[in-house]
């Protein structure tokens, strides 16, 4: 009886989604591919005015709102990443996302007024 390989997950956004035999001789597939395809855009589901809101990039990158926290809009309790898959990754834990539309203040969305858009 041939045993057959497990299957598991490799987290690496800087290269195509690809199958790959790590050293152990397990078969991993890249996570993205499995879901929807990469993120091209997170989007307010009813955004405010009409006017389209993207999530804010700083110099950090994206930011959240831990869920732990109850001041989840406090600067201290502030998750930073740097691509949008990370993003959607913790906005689908639960994280709040930093949004942000031309000639309006950036705020906190809940997750579940998110969109996350996949090709």
């Amino acid at each position: 009886m041939t045993s057959v390989p497990q299957l598991g997950t490799v987290r690496n956004y800087d290269r195509p989604a690809v199958a790959e035999t790590i050293p152990c001789g397990v078969i991993a597939v890249a996570e993205d591919t499995i879901m929807a395809g990469r993120v091209i855009t997170i989007e307010r589901a009813a955004p405010r005015d009409g006017i389209i809101e993207e999530p804010e990039w700083s110099a950090k990158g994206y930011c959240l709102g831990d869920p732990k926290f109850a001041e989840k809009h406090h600067a201290k309790n502030a998750i930073f990443v740097k691509t949008l898959d990370e993003a959607a990754d913790l906005v689908s834990k639960g994280f709040s996302l930093r949004m942000v539309s031309p000639g309006k203040r950036a705020s906190l969305v809940s997750p579940k007024s998110l969109r996350i858009v996949r090709n």
